[in-house]
């Protein structure tokens, strides 16, 4: 790291330690050789200096760090990766973290515990970023608290700091919503609220599993004040309609296979601004049997984890 421009470099030893220590992290993949490198540098330079107290620039040789330009197949060079909280912005990983936000949300902690997370902790001073804080599962039987620590006028003790251990069963599935939402917000009566923004009116809702069956997806949904919307999940032969005149709670049977696949959501006609958007809450997955309508489509066999 140096004074002057204030970018550092990331080596595969320290790289996981760099994503938590810093919230907002671009990176930069890059080599000696590379002669758009070189003009893109002094670029990045800049905005270390100036942007420091937003985002800080990390940059990563590929001929030094060949694991890390594997570990995000890096195929050619300059690439910048921006990560968001630890996850590669716009990617499985990034939609996954905005469904786990608020470990207090129903079925948060089953989707943890199916990507295996063991425990968790809750910070007050450590989720400035996050786009909806988390709620300490107090009332939610799929934690167990290991401990709290009271408020001491410190960074290390800070007021309602605690740590659980994830006790629940495992998911059948996580469920996101990578196409058509907006970020998640807080939002009264919902926790995490998710905005179907799409101007097309159509959204991708992705599952993700380790075996093949039928599950039940729950999830609530608000129309926007003073209008009723209808609500359509669809695979591709078929769809499933939900009238929403109020908050509704949306629930159906699918069958999954294992690995990624997707249904669509759609509503007509598309919302013209987020204020005239139906909201979601997060969207869970339960075990269920019974002889699903809808059957997600396939898109990778790997479910990644």
């Amino acid at each position: 790291m140096t004074t002057e421009t204030k970018t550092i470099a990331l080596t595969e030893a320290g790289f996981d330690e760099a994503l938590v220590a810093h919230p907002r992290l671009v990176v930069d993949f890059w080599a000696t050789w590379c002669g758009p490198c070189r003009m893109i540098g002094p670029m990045l330079d800049e905005i270390a200096r100036e942007q420091a107290d937003r985002v800080v620039i990390g940059k990563v040789n590929v001929d030094e760090q060949p694991g890390l330009a594997g570990r995000f197949a890096i195929r050619s060079i300059p690439t910048l990766l921006f990560f968001k909280n630890g996850a590669p912005v716009d990617t499985p990983a990034d939609y996954a973290r905005l469904v786990l936000l608020d470990p207090a949300q129903p079925g948060t902690a089953q989707a943890l515990a199916l990507l295996g997370v063991t425990a968790i902790s809750i910070h007050p001073r450590a989720h400035v970023d996050a786009e909806v804080p988390p709620r300490a599962p107090a009332r939610d039987p799929g934690y167990k608290l290991i401990g709290s620590f009271p408020d001491r006028g410190s960074i290390w003790y800070p007021g309602s700091a605690s740590v659980w251990q994830v006790v629940a069963q495992p998911a059948p599935a996580i469920v996101t919503l990578p196409g058509g939402f907006a970020k998640p917000k807080p939002t009264e009566g919902l926790g995490a609220g998710f905005a179907f923004t799409s101007p097309s009116g159509v959204g991708v809702m992705q599952l993700t599993a380790k075996a093949a069956g039928v599950v039940r997806v729950v999830f609530d949904a608000v129309p926007p004040q003073g209008a009723a919307k209808t609500l359509r999940i669809a695979d591709s032969h078929g769809e499933q309609q939900f009238a929403l005149a109020a908050r509704t709670t949306v629930s159906f049977l699918v069958q999954i296979p294992r690995g990624v696949s997707q249904l669509l959501l759609k509503t007509d006609p598309p919302p013209a601004s987020e204020a005239d958007a139906i909201v979601l809450s997060t969207p869970r997955a339960e075990r269920a049997s019974g002889s699903p309508p809808l059957h997600a489509d396939l898109i990778s066999p790997d479910p990644g984890f």
